[in-house]
Parts: structure tokens; sequence; C-alpha cells
């Protein structure tokens, strides 16, 4: 859990560098480029569905990024939990 909290922290280090900016603009224009195009294509043709997963594809690039900084947050609170047992409460947890 450590070593992907680390590397979490490498992935933020990344998106303060200018570079992940223009990335980020780029792609985000590529995606909405597509999104505009998909409405236009005809759902039965091939390019249709290349379209739509490019537009899946670079959503998902662009989301990656978030689920990096989400999941690294859960794992600190994991491990915040585990290095420190006293402090969590456990949970009463019946069925009534």
């Amino acid at each position: 859990m450590e070593g992907f909290v680390r590397e979490a922290n490498e992935v933020k280090v990344l998106t303060q560098q200018a570079g992940w900016g223009i990335i980020e603009r780029d792609v985000g224009e590529y995606r909405f480029g597509i999104g505009n195009k998909l409405a236009y294509l005809n759902p039965k043709r091939p390019e249709y569905e290349e379209a739509r997963i490019l537009f899946l594809a670079s959503d998902k690039l662009l989301a990656l990024i978030n689920d990096y900084e989400s999941n690294r947050e859960k794992a600190l609170e994991l491990l915040g939990k585990l290095e420190n047992p006293n402090l969590t409460i456990a949970l009463d947890v019946d069925n009534e």
C-alpha cells in the first residue's frame, strides 16, 4: 500500500508540470471534437464505433489522474488506521 502511495505522489507531481497541462488541454480538445462529431455519425457504421472508443479512451486518460488522487487518499486513510489502531473506532453493527 505504501508503494501505491509513493506512485500516486509521483503522478501528482506530474500533474503539476507544465507538460501535463498541455497534454490535458490537447486531449480535452480532442475528446470535445470527437463528442461533437459523434452526434452526426451513423451508429451502424464502423466510424461511429471507432469515434466512440476514441472518446472513451481519451475520457479515461483524463480521469486516470483523478483516480490516482482518489485512491491515494483512501490508501493514506487505511495506512493511518493500520498504524494507529488505537484511534480507530470499531463499529457496533447489529441487524436490529
